[in-house]
């Protein structure tokens, strides 16, 4: 059986993990170059059937 200490361990060990693995998959993300522009502005779609 697992002891409190154990589990803390654990979570501790998967934590440093998850914060690095967050630094280096943003080291490489693909950044868009610029924000697309739409020619409407965004509006709600009334559907007759509904």
């Amino acid at each position: 059986m697992f002891t409190s200490d154990k589990i803390i361990e654990i979570f501790c060990i998967a934590d440093d993990f998850c914060k690095e693995f967050d630094l280096e998959t943003q080291k490489h993300q693909i950044v868009p170059l610029d924000k697309k522009n739409y020619h409407r502005p965004p509006e709600v779609v009334h559907l007759g059937f509904l």
